[in-house]
């Protein structure tokens, strides 16, 4: 499906969006702006990463990748969760290729071309990008959610919330603030050093700084309840040793007492008296509540 702006083609730009081009449209890509054979082959390929190449003929050859707005909740891998788009960037024209329609570069199509005047190719392709990183929003604050949901149950009474949930939204936070993370970078190579910086490219990397750090600071939060999750494992552990120990603190006299009165010799004065019995039980009772009594001085109880 091929979709073409009547009205940059009019003003002297191009914008020709493909998706899920044929082998006979990428072969008419090639041979009328003079593509790349590998740079087109890489653009095909979905599980490639955000990355920025100039070719020798002056196109420049970008990948991106935005947030899947079709990506399964229990998604946790770059290709599940985010779709990638190439964009071929040359001095009067732009092509872009993706496999699947993309929501938010339909709209900025539908957009730019209701505008009616001529649009720089590269302040459009600025556009693009910010409209791409914009998507990430979504599915950080879906994180977000998740991340505050989780640590409402881990002290909400009852059994603890899985850690697999934690686990799946620490790794979806890592695959967005490492898709951020490149695609800054792609941006810096795109705008060379020294150039005066467009407005439109002074808030696309705002945008993409903003949304790194968002990720970053979701990815932290994620670690923190992680470890704070183990902490809290450890601490039952420990109370339930500890009344284990404090019951064997209590029977440990006791048992030495019917160790002794258990070895059965036949000369042991004890056994003589009237009231040995009671006065063996009366020992332990002392024993007993002598040692509790220590251990509510100590705060142990």
């Amino acid at each position: 499906m091929t979709r073409e702006s009547v009205a940059f083609r009019v003003a002297g730009l191009k914008w020709v969006d493909i998706v899920d081009p044929s082998p006979a449209e990428v072969e008419r890509l090639v041979r009328e702006y003079g593509l790349h054979h590998e740079a087109v082959a890489d653009c095909l390929d979905p599980e490639h990463l955000p990355k920025f190449e100039r070719q020798e003929n002056g196109v420049v050859f970008l990948i991106v990748r935005a947030w899947d707005e079709a990506a399964t909740p229990d998604g946790d891998s770059c290709q599940a969760l985010t779709r990638k788009v190439a964009l071929f960037v040359g001095p009067d024209f732009l092509v872009t290729i993706h496999r699947k329609p993309q929501p938010y570069l339909t709209k900025l199509f539908a957009e730019t071309d209701q505008e009616g005047h001529q649009t720089p190719v590269q302040e459009l392709v600025f556009r693009i990008l910010d409209a791409a990183v914009i998507t990430y929003e979504t599915p950080l604050l879906k994180v977000e959610e998740g991340l505050d949901k989780w640590h409402e149950g881990l002290f909400a009474p009852g059994p603890n919330p899985p850690l697999e949930q934690l686990a799946l939204l620490k790794r979806q936070a890592s695959v967005y603030r490492r898709m951020l993370q490149s695609t800054l970078l792609v941006f810096q190579r795109f705008t060379p050093p020294g150039e005066r910086v467009h407005p439109v490219c002074q808030s696309m990397i705002e945008d993409t700084q903003s949304t790194h750090a968002w990720a970053d600071e979701l990815l932290e939060e994620a670690n923190n309840l992680l470890q704070l999750q183990f902490a809290l494992a450890a601490h039952r552990t420990n109370d339930v040793i500890k009344v284990l120990t404090i019951f064997s603190a209590f029977f440990m006299p006791l048992t030495f007492l019917v160790g002794v009165y258990g070895m059965n010799f036949h000369f042991m004065p004890e056994l003589g008296w009237q009231y040995g019995y009671l006065w063996s039980w009366g020992l332990m009772a002392v024993l007993t509540f002598g040692i509790w009594l220590w251990f509510r001085r100590k705060g142990w109880l």
